[in-house]
């Protein structure tokens, strides 16, 4: 029996960003479902995992397009802001975090700082007057847990995209490029 060998030769491109934006996607799509059939158990857990994934996809989104600009000089260990201002120098794409669609995710990546590197909220006895319903569970919740809502979750979503869109288009920048595929051959 005679032993065939084959040389393959391929190219690969694996954007993790298309997997983040999945993610976020289906937790999205998964809140909206248990509130239309009124099942709301849960569903701030849902809406914080899918601003925290929406965060990491906004970050790799911006990474995929420096590596496929800039190669090995792009700065990845770079703060995010660093990063979009620096798309923002090259290609003129938003900047200012006072407006849309950065002002959405400013936001939403001081709420991913906040949670990355939470700290403990202690208050020492404090005194106050109880009403005929108190709000036992009031002084357990945190400031940034009331800024965790659905509007914002689409809000974040809606913003993301528009960025892409725009820096995509700005960068010269095909969607094909910053999808994940391979191809080659065999012989």
């Amino acid at each position: 029996m005679t032993e065939k060998s084959f040389v393959e030769t391929y190219s690969y491109y694996r954007h993790i960003h298309n997997d983040l934006e999945a993610t976020a996607r289906f937790l999205r799509d998964l809140s909206k479902e248990r509130i239309e059939s009124g099942d709301q158990a849960g569903i701030a857990h849902l809406w914080r995992s899918a601003l925290i994934v929406s965060a990491f996809e906004f970050e790799a989104k911006v990474n995929c397009v420096g590596v496929i600009k800039l190669g090995e000089g792009w700065p990845e260990k770079a703060a995010t802001k660093s990063k979009v201002a620096l798309l923002g120098k090259l290609y003129s794409s938003a900047t200012d975090y006072g407006q849309p669609p950065l002002q959405t995710l400013g936001r939403l990546f001081n709420l991913r700082n906040l949670l990355a590197h939470g700290k403990p909220e202690i208050a020492e006895k404090k005194t106050r007057l109880i009403d005929d319903d108190p709000d036992l569970f009031g002084d357990l919740r945190s400031e940034w847990q009331d800024k965790i809502t659905a509007e914002f979750v689409e809000a974040v979503a809606r913003d993301i995209e528009a960025f892409w869109d725009d820096l995509l288009v700005k960068a010269n920048v095909s969607h094909f490029e910053t999808t994940t595929r391979s191809h080659g051959s065999t012989g």
